[in-house]
């Protein structure tokens, strides 16, 4: 029994998917440490600060970019790694866990998160126009958490103990799978002192929500109590929110295009350049506000209510268990919900080296960026739909070697994971970018112990 209570415990971990912190959609955001607000521009600037898809890089002239279809995932856990795995779950079915082993994977897991992020961006384009630039994207982000208490796996790793009270309410999990339509303007008001400041860019976007999954747990205070002569008690409870694409037949979940659940979100923000900022030379400056929406969720949508109260003098009794098994059931019933986004803000500076000194009267293929350098405060507003509401602090650095390839590092310092090291590359070919990134630099170093595993790739095409 314990050993089943194990393995689901594992399937729980790696198919509960959650964000490390907030979504990343842009490869190369995502190996500069998750920074975006102040250094992302054109298509990168998506979900990151739509005032800077009207910018380009030093030495960019383009009318035209297209992204092509985009995949990054994060699977992070500070304890499960390939040996954890092997060390507490191979060996069949006759492996015994020593007391020391139990004891190991009791203090590594309880109270930590595993995360799970997923993105799909199934394809982006950015016009430049005398009147504007106008972009759209549709993508899929995938978010959620789970966290199981000491005392959870106490239960699972020793069983259920006489005379020993189970407190599960510091338990949680959530999900959510939501696919989303970007519809984006930006634009620029002219510098009156261009001295001392740049052009200033706004922009916003529009983001149809369409929701196909969503799960959440609510108000756990479950606590229960068995006595030396195996009565059985409880107190508390839970509540389980859901919501999910579901056959109409069998009521099983299904891939569709049709979702559970409908909503609208909103991205706003702005960018200027201060060039002479505290006399420490140019300095470019971004605030936005990502994900103000909601979702409501109204097809296979259900509350769920667990009364945990209960008293049970005879585990062997048929009719007691039957009341136990409803009770743990829960009583279930058809409720439309609604959820916020992971909305979250952004504040960040970059500062960038050149070749030349950008005031210098030189062509601007001339004076081409050589390294820029980027601090980014994130702030998010819920811990829901792979949100969190922990301060995080972000900075990322990127050489330009030869105007072709663009190595990159960045630490990210609180949020769920606490601090992670990210990494990537670019290769600017000139018509044709691609990038790659990992935010968890460890994984590729120490694959074996390592608890964590990231990657994305993209490829972008500029057209004159």
């Amino acid at each position: 029994m314990r050993r089943k209570l194990l393995l689901i415990f594992i399937a729980v971990i790696l198919f509960s998917p959650e964000s490390y912190s907030q979504f990343v959609y842009s490869v190369r955001s995502l190996g500069m440490g998750k920074t975006g607000v102040s250094n992302m521009f054109s298509l990168d600037a998506f979900n990151n600060n739509p005032a800077n898809l009207t910018r380009e890089r030093v030495g960019e002239n383009s009318r035209i970019y297209i992204g092509l279809p985009t995949l990054g995932y994060s699977m992070s856990s500070r304890y499960f790694s390939f040996d954890f795995y092997n060390n507490y779950f191979t060996g069949g079915n006759e492996r015994v866990l020593s007391e020391d082993e139990k004891f190991e994977l009791v203090r590594s897991a309880s109270d930590n998160p595993s995360t799970f992020n997923g993105f799909i961006s199934w394809g982006s384009a950015l016009w430049h126009t005398k009147a504007g630039t106008f972009g759209i994207s549709f993508d899929d982000k995938i978010g959620g958490n789970f966290i199981p208490s000491k005392d959870f796996m106490e239960l699972t790793v020793y069983g259920n103990e006489r005379n020993r009270l189970y407190d599960l309410s510091e338990s949680d999990f959530g999900f959510s799978w939501i696919r989303q339509l970007n519809i984006s303007y930006s634009n620029r008001i002219k510098s009156s002192n261009k001295k001392e400041y740049g052009d200033f860019f706004y922009g916003f976007s529009v983001k149809p929500q369409m929701g196909f999954y969503y799960g959440q747990i609510l108000n756990n205070n479950y606590t229960f109590y068995t006595d030396s002569v195996n009565v059985l008690s409880g107190t508390g409870g839970a509540e389980i929110l859901t919501s999910a694409v579901m056959n109409d037949k069998d009521k099983k979940l299904r891939a569709s295009w049709t979702p559970a659940g409908w909503g609208l979100g909103f991205d706003l923000g702005g960018s200027i350049k201060v060039k002479n900022f505290l006399g420490m030379g140019s300095f470019d400056f971004g605030l936005s506000v990502i994900d103000i929406g909601f979702v409501k969720w109204t097809e296979n949508s259900f509350r769920t209510i667990l009364d945990g109260n209960y008293f049970i003098t005879n585990l062997y009794n048929r009719e007691q268990l039957d009341s136990l098994e409803t009770i743990i059931e829960g009583k279930r019933t058809y409720e439309e919900f609604t959820t916020m986004l992971p909305t979250h803000a952004r504040l960040g500076f970059t500062y960038r080296l050149c070749l030349h000194k950008v005031g210098d009267n030189r062509p601007v293929d001339d004076r081409l960026e050589f390294m820029n350098f980027s601090l980014e405060y994130i702030q998010g507003f819920t811990n829901k739909s792979g949100g969190t509401t922990k301060p995080i602090l972000a900075t990322g650095v990127e050489l330009v070697i030869g105007k072709v390839f663009c190595p990159r590092l960045g630490v990210t310092v609180g949020g769920r994971e606490k601090l992670i090291f990210s990494g990537g590359l670019g290769i600017d070919t000139g018509p044709v970018v691609f990038d790659i990134a990992t935010s968890h630099i460890q994984s590729v170093v120490y694959p074996k112990s390592s608890g964590a595993f990231s990657g994305a790739a993209s490829i972008k095409i500029r057209i004159k």
